[in-house]
């Protein structure tokens, strides 16, 4: 994919954390940005930060401040900004929500986790996967968690959510790839971010962003020739502990 043409990626959850960390890595490669978070002023205030980083090579993003789960809103965004474009090179399914609880858990969190986790992801993969089909081109990667493969007491909720993505993953990567469409898990758990910014551990000690980033610049490396399903990335401090 790394030829002399313009690259196009679509960006959720991209106005902080894991989502602007990739948001800025790919605008530091040259690719036209399409970034999707709930709240405009964040997301206009984080695009011209990026294109600030790296004046001269990061090309003005767009923005969409919509909510992931509003199935036909996302698919007019993407379709207008994939015609505006011409393609769809990467799609990046980041935005994600997190409330810790299982049996006790409020039931609207757990649908808040539901609509932001899976079918916010579920919506972006069906909005973009037609374009990818015509190109015979395209990667997906699903910013999943631990949790989707591990289930801990005290985030059954999220979890389930997680896991719910890993399965939509595992399946696309195995259903797409006939179409020259690589799709990818990347599964960290404890990231330094707002997310967990209540748990008590050094943020030194937590998996950072750029780890995450430096996954994706892996992914983006490989030969035609390889497709990796998921990455699974422990932060060493919480293993220890296991």
């Amino acid at each position: 994919m790394n030829d002399n043409r313009k690259l196009v990626a679509i960006v959720t959850g991209a106005s902080q954390g894991i989502g602007y960390a990739i948001a800025t890595y790919l605008a530091s490669k040259g690719y036209k940005l399409l970034l999707i978070a709930r709240r405009l002023e964040k997301l206009q205030t984080s695009a011209d930060e990026i294109v600030a980083k790296f004046p001269g090579v990061a090309l003005q993003p767009s923005i969409a401040a919509i909510d992931v789960s509003d199935h036909e809103k996302v698919k007019n965004v993407v379709n207008d900004f994939v015609e505006e474009q011409g393609q769809i090179d990467i799609l990046c399914n980041n935005a994600g929500y997190v409330k810790r609880g299982t049996s006790e858990l409020p039931y609207d969190e757990f649908m808040k986790m539901i609509n932001t986790n899976l079918i916010g992801a579920f919506n972006f993969i069906q909005a973009v996967v037609p374009h990818m089909k015509e190109k015979k081109s395209g990667r997906i990667i699903n910013i999943a968690s631990r949790s989707g493969k591990i289930a801990r007491k005290q985030l059954g909720g999220y979890a389930a959510t997680k896991f719910g993505m890993i399965g939509l993953n595992e399946s696309i990567y195995k259903e797409l790839a006939e179409y020259g469409i690589y799709v990818t898990a990347i599964c960290p758990n404890l990231v330094a971010t707002d997310m967990t910014s209540d748990v008590h551990m050094a943020r030194h000690e937590m998996i950072q962003t750029d780890d995450i980033v430096k996954s994706v610049d892996y992914i983006l490396s490989l030969s035609p020739s390889v497709a990796i399903k998921e990455i699974l990335l422990q932060c060493r401090a919480k293993l220890i502990e296991e």
